[in-house]
């Protein structure tokens, strides 16, 4: 973990957390540089980091070098650069901004004993028992990288009521990876380009004879919405920043983009009914629905509605088998739609 210091004490900080590759590092840096409009501490917090690029890490180098004073940047990731030579920029500048920079190794459990150590992550930083068959379970779900179990603990953490403990119950219903699927959950996994994901979804759904039919309806469902959601955005630039940063802020700033993003469902229709803030989280920050929209163009989710259109059709005549070979094409097409492109009947 690299750490830019900054003052101890003062008011509650600023908490903004970030996934490597989710956002250009030119966005984190510039969160970080940003002085909190309320003058307190800011934590910029990016996970996974041990995915970042050369380029992502020597722009991490430069801002080593000077850091904010009024921010603490912490990255997190399994042997962060070990890869790169002793000559580039990053390695460097571990060895010379020694002043900013603090390291701490955290050496990971065995994974016979992950389990434990989630029980342990979940009482001592969400003040949440997380008791042995359910610690058990999500590590059934999650597998054994400790960045995703945090953020599975963090969306528990968020969902339920203070103190509530996090049983098995509560992992089914709200941890990825669990039960039976459902035609709606395919939809998100195929807009955020998750392919392992999305593929095992459709996999599930075949397992429970989920009709071709059923899946077609959600996936043009969810991607109608998200063109409606796309040309809302495009018309308020500002406001789609500020959304974006205000979902980066996580809990700190719930309320706020719960209130803009219900708006922007409300008047993009997004859905057919409009969602209450309380549904947000569930429904827009676990789908992760704002990086949905930066992963296709308007041209793109127009070509997709007739896509799928063209492929209802050929369903219905019997030309498209909807097999699980069939959607998995389906999915695919989706996908690199800025690439290849079949012909439509629109």
């Amino acid at each position: 973990m690299a750490r830019a210091a900054s003052p101890k004490g003062g008011p509650e900080p600023e908490i903004i957390r970030y996934r490597a590759g989710d956002s250009a590092i030119e966005t984190v840096i510039s969160d970080a540089s940003t002085p909190n409009l309320f003058g307190t501490t800011s934590f910029i917090i990016i996970t996974e980091c041990q995915n970042l690029r050369s380029e992502a890490l020597e722009a991490l180098a430069v801002y080593f070098k000077a850091p904010s004073p009024t921010t603490i940047l912490i990255c997190e990731g399994a042997s962060i650069g070990k890869k790169l030579g002793k000559d580039h920029p990053f390695t460097r500048a571990l060895k010379e901004s020694k002043k900013f920079i603090t390291l701490v190794e955290c050496p990971s459990p065995p994974d016979y004993k992950m389990h434990e150590w989630a029980s342990e992550t979940s009482r001592s930083r969400y003040k949440r028992s997380l008791n042995e068959d359910a610690a058990r379970l999500l590590i059934e779900c999650t597998g054994t990288n400790q960045s995703r179990i945090t953020s599975e603990l963090e969306k528990l953490d968020i969902v339920l009521n203070p103190g509530m403990e996090i049983g098995e119950k509560e992992i089914r219903e709200y941890t990825g990876g669990a039960g039976e699927k459902q035609p709606w959950d395919l939809a998100p996994a195929v807009a955020r380009k998750e392919i392992d994901s999305a593929l095992g979804i459709l996999a599930n759904l075949f397992e429970f004879n989920t009709p071709a039919l059923q899946m077609l309806y959600a996936l043009n469902t969810h991607f109608a919405g998200l063109l409606r959601l796309k040309i809302y955005f495009s018309n308020q630039r500002e406001l789609l920043a500020q959304t974006k940063k205000l979902a980066r802020m996580g809990f700190r700033g719930k309320d706020e983009f719960n209130r803009l993003m219900a708006e922007a469902i409300k008047e993009s229709r997004f859905s057919e009914r409009p969602l209450p803030p309380n549904m947000i989280y569930a429904r827009i920050v676990l789908p992760r629905l704002l990086d949905q929209l930066d992963n296709y163009s308007l041209d793109q989710l127009t070509y997709i509605l007739r896509y799928l259109a063209t492929i209802d059709v050929n369903l219905k005549t019997g030309l498209f088998k909807g097999g699980l070979i069939d959607m998995e094409r389906v999915i695919l097409s989706i996908m690199y739609s800025d690439k290849h492109r079949m012909e439509t009947i629109l």
